[in-house]
């Protein structure tokens, strides 16, 4: 899986233990834009400050050392470390700060908007020596990555164009498969309808009825083997967690796709919370809180 943001693939990795479902509201903001060097500073402030409330709430213990020292860290080595090789805008850093902090207070899950996104980017162009995938400049809606050290471009796929990769782009972490063959660099986006093919190009996604061995189905169909056919609501039979509604998961117990359970209830997994979180065995809403960040670990 790549991610096209260094300071959204932080924000992901220390805060969630599962992909994020954030909100994908930008919101204005009328703070002040933000110098660098200060960025880093007022990022910790914002988290580890004002965290400590939403741990007690998950059940994890606070450490305001560790915290500061492991975010701190952190942000350092992924984001604002890269400062001659990215590009750093002071009045989306404010934006994503004013959203990062409203989360925090509120212990909701972490902005994923243009602003938190777009604060750091990548200047290197392709072919340009780098370190790290953050210092490279990604096309417009495609993605870049350090490999071999040497910047790589893979653009936003269009109908028939040689690929690589299948990915999602959701409200959270952006997810990406292999795709059947890898003749192209271009990037396949099931958002805009495609998926990297048998052909090795991108192709549309099958729709219900048609052979699922072009890459993936359309939205609410799932592949049962053979055909793409309608997710499951409550009530009908499953066999994987693919084949239920949004709504609902697959009880391998009963063999039966099941409503999610509400915030309190047993769980085994993440899948069967309606809040998106099975934590001790309890199904809890999704929490800008976790052990890393709480601890410090």
């Amino acid at each position: 899986m790549r991610n096209r943001s260094p300071f959204f693939v932080i924000l992901a990795s220390v805060f969630l233990s599962v992909s994020c479902g954030g909100s994908s509201s930008d919101g204005g903001g009328g703070s002040a834009p933000i110098p660098r060097d200060q960025a880093l500073q007022r990022f910790i402030d914002a988290v580890c400050g004002s965290i400590a409330p939403c741990c007690q709430q998950s059940g994890y213990t606070f450490d305001d050392a560790g915290c500061r020292s492991m975010w701190g860290q952190t942000l350092q080595e992924g984001v604002f470390g890269y400062q001659a090789t990215t590009t750093y805008d002071a009045a989306l850093a404010a934006q994503c700060l004013d959203q990062v902090t409203a989360s925090v207070n509120s212990c909701g899950i972490l902005p994923t908007t243009t602003a938190c996104r777009g604060m750091v980017k990548g200047a290197l162009p392709e072919g340009a020596s780098c370190s790290a995938s953050f210092e490279c400049a990604a096309p417009a809606g495609g993605d870049a990555s350090c490999s071999d050290a040497k910047c790589v471009q893979y653009p936003r796929g269009k109908s028939g164009e040689p690929c690589g990769e299948t990915c999602t782009e959701g409200p959270g972490l952006t997810t990406c498969y292999g795709g059947s063959s890898t003749v192209g660099t271009a990037i396949c986006f099931t958002n805009d309808g495609l998926a990297c093919g048998m052909s090795g190009n991108c192709e549309p996604l099958a729709k219900g009825g048609q052979p699922c061995t072009s890459g993936g189905c359309e939205a609410g169909m799932f592949c049962n083997g053979q055909a793409c056919v309608q997710q499951s609501a409550a009530g009908h039979t499953c066999q994987n967690s693919d084949g239920c509604v949004d709504s609902a998961y697959c009880d391998f117990d009963t063999g039966n796709c099941t409503v999610k359970k509400a915030n309190g209830q047993v769980c085994q997994s993440s899948d069967e919370c309606a809040g998106g979180r099975c934590a001790e065995n309890k199904c809890a809403q999704r929490s800008v809180a976790s052990s890393s960040i709480c601890t410090g670990t």
